[in-house]
């Protein structure tokens, strides 16, 4: 399998082949802050989640999922690997790192088959490109995860019956105009 592609055809064949085993976001440590450190000495990790990953099988491919154009957007890629956000704060103790969000998202499952993927569309969005202005899948278990990029701080990552909440509270502009449903059935 081709990876860093854009085009859907390379998104279906890896939701139809592949296995899911985890939802990752990237983020970062922060040194801890010397003032607070006998009282809190965790570090701190902060979530970046204007990119998510879905991984198929151990260590990949990933489906990345991007917020893009100013967060209009979700840019969906299948990727070889987890790539950190250059601008990460200029602190060179920081350090960047990935939390797993799988145990919230699929439970105990670490094996899901794709099941289907929805997208909501409007005039930015290019399908073929792999750009959606809204994406919900539903994995074996009955487990559904869906992305939307016009959070305030990212990609909201959310549950089942998501995509009903997002159409009501993006009407208008930020709204959608069609609709894309693919199933592993088809």
């Amino acid at each position: 399998m081709k990876t860093d592609r854009t085009n859907l055809d390379e998104i279906l064949l890896l939701l139809r082949t592949k296995h899911f085993s985890n939802l990752l976001v990237p983020g970062y440590f922060m040194k801890a802050d010397p003032a607070r450190i006998e009282a809190d000495p965790v570090r701190r990790f902060n979530l970046l989640p204007d990119e998510v990953y879905l991984e198929a099988g151990a260590g990949g491919p990933y489906l990345r999922l991007t917020a893009v154009n100013q967060g209009d957007q979700l840019a969906m890629r299948v990727v070889g690997k987890i790539t950190h956000d250059p601008g990460l704060p200029d602190d060179e103790e920081a350090e960047a790192g990935v939390a797993s969000l799988s145990e919230i998202y699929f439970g105990e499952a670490d094996d899901l088959p794709c099941l289907s993927l929805r997208c909501l569309l409007d005039d930015g969005s290019s399908l073929e490109s792999g750009i959606v202005k809204f994406a919900e899948f539903t994995f074996a278990g009955d487990q559904h995860v869906s992305f939307d990029p016009l959070w305030t701080f990212g990609i909201r990552i959310g549950q089942p019956n998501t995509e009903p909440r997002f159409r009501a509270n993006h009407p208008g502009v930020f709204g959608f105009k069609e609709e894309y449903f693919w199933s592993a059935d088809d």
